[in-house]
């Protein structure tokens, strides 16, 4: 059993090829978007929701191995490499998309960027600094998750590697296999152990602006000092059944199904749920102040998305994120079964994205309809299908089991066949 995989199941060549046509569609689409974002009738709060969807989902994954690295979760080793895949995938569409929602529909999307008297403002309201604070942001969180990814590696860098690919691939592994040589695992070890609180701490920050000025801001007068952390918890909660649907792919494509057994399926099925919990604590925590003052500008949004047109998107979303999860969890077959955590995971991010979708359409639209835009299909399909390629390619790149952090989970065979 090896961890740089093997020709994957059969089909795989055909799923990259697809995967391929996809992100090809991506790139027509980022053009397209680009040339009609001058137009007034351009959907971008549907733009905002697929950005804030599949950068929520992408961060996770590194947010995910910091977490596991710092807890020393000795189950979750085989998904360090994944998690750092996924967030790096998304790197470069990251940055176009901020470009794009900011360059061309910041005037559709903030309120306080439009004519008319909107009362005294928040110095926190200002153009300028609304596109430092996140570029900043989200610039140091990607630099950092860049060398915690590379120092993570190294120690599984082999000079084999560098004699295969073509010619940009083997100068890039020559370079980390020199630089492996300078390098002891003790110092990396501690250097990943302690870079991790700062990527935890670039995460909070980078997705506590978004949640902030393309949340919240959205809305006169909304203020919510819980609506950060219920945002976070959501990520966390849908960026952990992503990180299951991506090891499905992994293992489907590159044949490395034996290191996702049923004991770390159980351990993730236990987290998932006990993220579902303290999802469901942090929406209540924010309904419940503003339910029981009867704080107008506060509860009338949250009411907006509980009653009315879209409240039956609000039930589904509940059921997804909670109900399911929960029920899920009471049964332990179904934390120690692929086929039902796979389907539970897809219904987690299907409610993820309509949590992404409440916080942004219901005050920019009343009463609109996802997808009946044939535009609304192209941005989605942009997003999701250029960040797949992206994360197929880094799949076929590099080994994507990190042997040398299994020593505490892996049995003497996997040991022996990682070596």
């Amino acid at each position: 059993m090896s961890v740089n995989g093997g020709t994957g199941a059969l089909g795989a060549k055909a799923f990259m090829a697809t995967i391929g046509f996809l992100a090809g569609i991506a790139a027509v689409s980022f053009a397209l978007l680009w040339m009609d974002g001058a137009d007034s009738d351009f959907p971008w709060g549907f733009a905002l929701v697929m950005w804030m969807f599949v950068l929520g989902l992408s961060q996770a994954g590194i947010c995910f191995t910091a977490v596991m690295r710092l807890c020393k979760a000795e189950f979750s080793g085989v998904f360090y490499r994944l998690g750092e895949v996924m967030t790096l995938a998304f790197l470069p569409f990251a940055f176009i998309g901020f470009a794009l929602i900011f360059s061309c529909g910041r005037e559709s999307l903030f309120y306080w960027l439009q004519e008319g008297d909107h009362g005294q403002l928040s110095p926190w309201l200002n153009e300028n600094l609304l596109l430092w604070r996140n570029l900043v942001a989200l610039s140091a969180f990607y630099v950092l998750s860049v060398l915690y990814f590379l120092w993570g590696l190294l120690p599984d860098v082999r000079d084999e590697l560098a004699e295969s690919g073509n010619p940009v691939c083997r100068a890039c592994w020559r370079w980390l296999a020199s630089w492996r040589r300078r390098v002891s695992l003790f110092k990396l070890q501690r250097r990943l152990y302690f870079s991790s609180f700062f990527i935890l701490f670039f995460y909070v920050m980078s997705n506590s602006f978004i949640a902030w000025d393309f949340g919240m801001t959205l809305i006169s007068h909304y203020h919510s000092s819980v609506y950060p952390l219920y945002y976070i918890q959501g990520i966390n909660l849908a960026g952990s059944a992503a990180i299951l649907l991506m090891s499905a792919v992994l293992w489907r494509s590159e044949g490395l199904k034996d290191w996702f057994d049923a004991g770390r399926l159980k351990q993730m099925g236990i987290l998932i749920t006990s993220f579902s919990l303290l999802w469901l604590y942090m929406f209540w925590a924010q309904f419940f102040v503003s339910w029981f003052g009867n704080l107008d500008y506060e509860y009338g949004v949250i009411s907006l998305q509980m009653y009315g047109h879209y409240q039956p998107f609000f039930w589904v979303m509940v059921s997804c994120m909670f109900f399911a999860p929960l029920l899920c969890g009471i049964a332990a077959w179904v934390k120690r079964t692929w086929p039902a955590m796979l389907v539970l995971s897809g219904l987690i991010v299907v409610g993820f994205w309509i949590n992404r979708y409440l916080n942004v359409l219901p005050i920019l639209e009343p009463e609109h309809v996802p997808f009946a835009d044939a535009r609304e299909w192209f941005i989605a399909i942009s997003a999701l299908a250029s960040w797949f390629f992206l994360v197929l390619v880094m799949f076929r790149s590099m080994p994507m089991i990190s042997a040398w952090q299994l020593s505490h989970y892996a049995t003497e065979e996997q040991l022996e066949a990682a070596s």
